[in-house]
């Protein structure tokens, strides 16, 4: 029998997140837009809370809970705000990336000091520009030098770029091509030759930090060179497939938010003498809405299950819950402006931020790397 309840532990920490974010991000959601950060003392009580590490094991410093807790997690946190959620400190996707392709020794050394430290940020340097579909397409390069490694490129959209204590960065070998190029290195935010660009103004996830990169002949050491066990590719798709289903739990968060809304705000705006939810079109519209919601959270159910149990098949439910997610999402965030009518596009209400926070999630750097390959090879499997 297939079932995704929720057991008592999980439970617990869902309402905890829940009614943590309710009274911290709800409240902090536009000044924090304004001000291009989300506040500090935010910052420090989610990391000491551990809502970020909720899938780490307990020896790392998590909770030794799996990706099937921390979506549910997720979507808390994107519930609460998808900006704050996306400039919330600590290894964030660095430390899924160490998760998935460092050693065991690697994984205690480089995650270590974010235990110790609520504001030290991790981040991933994956996307570039051009066409993400095959692994030619990275130009960042690494060879050999010194008894270590050296880098050498531009990566674009780096959440928390230049500011982040470590990054996690894909590179090709010089000279070479296909998978067997490609490897992954932690390089220190310090860094001699690492420098970000100014940071990039956006529709949406304004609270964010999102710049540019660049790796000018950057020395790595070669305990930092990050193999992936015996099958780089593989690690590297694990690690791509877990982003992936992070996301989608996060845009889950911010739909059900904006259908909420939407729905609690049908029955108390009336027109022509009844709530506007009386309406066939609107109650169609919210009735939609709700339905899309639940579908994409079940996709992302399905997903992180997937994951956990390693399916042959983990990858194309990944990446066809992200698919559906983002189509859906946004598609409902615009659904929820209009159920408001012209009050959808004035900040009074948090409908038009969660519309555009979705769209730019939706391009989200890193999940549409190698798309294509997620979903042939799982089918090939």
């Amino acid at each position: 029998m297939v079932t995704f309840a929720i057991d008592e532990e999980v439970q617990e920490i869902q309402k905890t997140v829940h009614e943590f974010v309710e009274e911290h991000f709800r409240g902090a959601m536009r000044e924090a837009e304004e001000a291009r950060g989300a506040p500090e003392e935010v910052l420090q009580q989610v990391a000491e809370l551990g809502f970020l590490t909720a899938d780490y094991p307990d020896d790392l410093g998590g909770l030794g809970l799996d990706l099937r807790a921390a979506v549910v997690v997720q979507e808390e946190l994107g519930w609460g705000d998808l900006g704050i959620t996306a400039a919330l400190t600590g290894p964030g996707f660095a430390g899924y990336a160490l998760l998935d392709l460092a050693a065991a020794d690697q994984r205690k050394r480089l995650l270590e000091p974010f235990t110790t430290g609520w504001r030290r940020t991790g981040a991933v340097a994956l996307t570039e520009k051009g066409d993400p579909v095959d692994p030619d397409f990275i130009q960042t390069t690494w060879k050999g030098a010194g008894g270590g490694y050296q880098i050498s490129g531009e990566k674009t959209f780096v959440f928390h770029g230049g500011r982040a204590d470590l990054y996690i960065v894909l590179a090709r070998e010089e000279g070479g091509a296909g998978w067997g190029a490609l490897r992954a290195f932690a390089v220190p935010g310090s860094a001699k030759g690492l420098s970000a660009g100014p940071r990039h103004a956006t529709l949406g996830l304004e609270t964010a930090l999102l710049a540019d990169v660049t790796f000018a002949n950057v020395s790595v050491p070669k305990e930092n060179l990050l193999a992936g066990g015996a099958d780089f590719r593989a690690s590297l798709e694990k690690f791509l497939d877990r982003c992936r289903v992070i996301t989608a739990a996060r845009m889950v968060g911010a739909m059900r938010a904006a259908c909420e809304y939407a729905a609690k705000y049908s029955t108390e705006r009336q027109a022509f003498g009844v709530p506007i939810k009386d309406h066939q079109s609107i109650a169609f519209m919210v009735a939609d809405m709700a339905t899309d919601v639940d579908g994409c959270r079940w996709n992302v159910w399905r997903a992180a299950d997937a994951f956990v149990r390693g399916s042959r098949r983990a990858a194309n439910v990944a990446a066809v819950a992200l698919s559906h997610v983002v189509d859906r999402a946004q598609q409902v965030a615009t659904d929820a402006v209009q159920v408001l009518g012209g009050h959808g596009y004035i900040k009074d209400h948090p409908v038009e931020k969660w519309m555009r926070d979705l769209r730019t999630m939706a391009l989200a750097p890193g999940c549409d790397l190698f798309p294509s390959h997620a979903v042939s090879a799982a089918w090939e499997g």
